[in-house]
């Protein structure tokens, strides 16, 4: 993954492509964070385990507290954006892979399963010089069990913007999850009108202020407690 700035374990940047072995899980805790668009070779099965993550493709972004989990598929454009400290836990597959999602980019439910499964990968990092018998058991197993997760996907995508004044908008609703974010802030911090910004929102992203906060970031996951314990 391409980063603009080093992470707070002091591993050193990794080209993730330039490995050879068919799977293998990647760990790394950043303070905030925004990588350019990029893409990989491998599918990433993307996970944070402390913080929350905003994830990005063409037209889409979603937030990944630690309650989910995201499929990118090899090839696809995305960014990432670390909001604040953020614990990131990757698992990388290489192509073909049997049962695996076969969505561009897809968000689900990290059940307790899922969580685990990702943070037991870790094990198996990029240093390793050959893959064993068990590791390639398991991340077919975690591929396989990637589509069976991703079926059941959330319906929690969000709009992109268009213009920088909704951009600054929808960055103010995310930061300020859990302190009851107001249109009223966000037309303040886009420099627009009340009035106006709601005519943005319709215009540019095909959704309103209330739809955005109540239905995309004030969800039931996000107000549980966002860490679970990193190994």
């Amino acid at each position: 993954m391409l980063r603009s700035g080093p992470p707070l374990n002091a591993r050193p940047i990794i080209d993730v492509d330039a490995i050879t072995l068919a799977a293998f899980g990647l760990e790394d805790d950043y303070g905030p964070l925004v990588t350019p668009f990029h893409v990989h070779q491998k599918h990433q099965l993307l996970y944070a385990a402390e913080g929350t993550l905003k994830l990005e493709v063409e037209g889409s972004q979603w937030l990944l507290p630690p309650q989910r989990a995201a499929w990118i598929g090899a090839g696809v454009p995305h960014r990432v954006h670390a909001l604040g400290r953020v614990a990131l836990r990757t698992v990388y597959l290489a192509p073909p892979l049997a049962g695996a999602p076969t969505g561009a980019c897809v968000v689900f439910a990290a059940e307790p399963l899922c969580r685990e499964m990702i943070l037991y990968a870790m094990r198996w990092g990029p240093e390793r010089a050959a893959e064993d018998e068990r590791a390639r058991v398991f991340f077919a197993a975690l591929g396989a069990l990637a589509g069976l997760w991703a079926e059941a996907a959330l319906p929690f995508r969000l709009p992109t913007a268009r213009s920088p004044e909704l951009e600054r908008a929808m960055a103010y609703a995310i930061e300020e999850i859990g302190r009851e974010p107001t249109i009223k802030g966000a037309a303040k911090r886009a420099g627009l009108s009340v009035r106006t910004l709601s005519r943005r929102f319709g215009d540019e992203a095909q959704t309103t202020w209330r739809e955005l906060r109540v239905k995309r970031l004030t969800s039931p996951d996000l107000t549980q407690p966002t860490t679970y314990q990193v190994p």
